[in-house]
């Protein structure tokens, strides 16, 4: 169980839809949560990932490791390139834990090689109440 998984839960038991997405990893698939009401299984993680990306009306972001930061830039690059419409993006955690994050995206905008509103994308909430009012305000203005 993880952070995934209790989205797909809460939306389950709130008696919405909980969609699921999985891929083929190792000698087999990753199964889908109990919770999933409609679920996805694909033949790559690019895939899964970029299905991810294209399909939320929201995204909130909790603490990961590579695909998690994979998912953040693929996600900024298809709104910055008009891929993909402007939603809320939402890390969520102490600033200090998303502060190399913030970090390496004003690095590339030092260097010239992301635009100044890449970092402006994403939205920090400290807590899980904070994300709420975010997801509900929608994107901040251009």
């Amino acid at each position: 169980p993880g952070i995934m998984e209790a989205g797909n839960r809460g939306a389950k038991e709130a008696g919405g839809v909980s969609l699921g997405y999985s891929t083929y990893f190792g000698s087999g698939n990753e199964p889908l949560n109990p919770y999933t009401t409609d679920g996805y299984v694909f033949a790559s993680f690019a895939q899964r990932e970029a299905e991810m990306v294209d399909r939320a009306a929201g995204i909130l972001i909790a603490q990961g490791g590579v695909g998690t930061e994979w998912e953040i830039y693929e996600t900024i690059a298809k709104i910055q390139t008009g891929k993909k419409n402007r939603v809320p993006v939402v890390v969520l955690g102490p600033r200090a834990k998303w502060q190399s994050l913030f970090d390496r995206l004003n690095f590339m905008v030092g260097n010239g090689t992301v635009s100044p509103e890449d970092p402006k994308l994403l939205q920090l909430a400290e807590t899980p109440e904070k994300a709420i009012e975010l997801m509900e305000a929608g994107m901040p203005a251009e």
